[in-house]
């Protein structure tokens, strides 16, 4: 029974080093960081839990961003800001690259070399971003989430390491 339990640890262990994150586009796959669960700066009120992904391309990167939403008429749309703990800001241009699946607002912005070295450099603190469809006649509004991991045991950073994972997928 222990040789089974430890077989079992072993593999779990071994599949989770060595899975790797990809984010999908079209027919290709990218190399990804782990998805980041920030949460919202305005209380509960709109449950949106924004998820964000860096992706690997030639010449620059993909930031993916995802909201809840159960309804196709409310999605991520505009500039989306990602702001860094040195004080530099990344603004992400609506390109109309969006999704909605599995109950989620999907969008993909591109990134540049230069703001992928920006991303290396300094933590995400924060995200500013717009969606639309919001209460009655489908407005715009404008929302930030924290880089604020929720802790339910034990220790460990209270946000995401944000600038070693993009320099650990970014590695030549």
């Amino acid at each position: 029974m222990r040789f089974i339990l430890l077989l079992i640890f072993t593999l779990i262990f071994v599949n989770t080093i060595n899975s790797q994150n990809y984010i999908y586009f079209g027919d290709n796959q990218y190399k990804a960081t782990e998805t980041w669960r920030f949460q919202d700066n305005f209380g509960v009120s709109s449950n949106y839990y924004p998820e964000i992904t860096i992706a690997n391309k030639n010449n620059g990167g993909y930031f993916m961003m995802s909201i809840s939403a159960s309804f196709k008429s409310i999605y991520l749309t505009g500039t989306t800001v990602i702001f860094l703990n040195n004080g530099n800001t990344i603004k992400c241009y609506d390109k109309g690259i969006k999704d909605h699946l599995n109950d989620r607002s999907i969008a993909l912005y591109t990134l540049t070399n230069s703001e992928i070295e920006l991303l290396k450099s300094a933590r995400i603190t924060q995200i500013r971003y717009s969606v639309k469809g919001v209460g009655i006649g489908g407005n715009t509004k404008s929302y930030t989430a924290a880089n604020k991991k929720q802790i339910i045991i034990g220790g460990g950073s209270k946000t995401y390491e944000t600038e070693k994972a993009v320099i650990e997928l970014f590695k030549k």
